[in-house]
């Protein structure tokens, strides 16, 4: 639950973590293209700071 929190704080969006075993999900909502745009962007900021490091 806090990691869903922390998420929720960084891409201002709900997150739920659903674990199963060793396996699990992780789903963002979004409520409309405009939002969905905007976590894909963060998403991919992220990416290339992961790669670039």
């Amino acid at each position: 639950r806090e990691l869903e929190d922390n998420l929720y704080r960084l891409l201002g969006t709900k997150v739920e973590i659903k674990e199963r075993g060793k396996k699990g999900s992780l789903t963002l909502h979004f409520a409309g293209q405009e939002q969905f745009q905007r976590l894909v962007s963060i998403l991919e900021r992220l990416v290339k700071q992961s790669n670039a490091g």
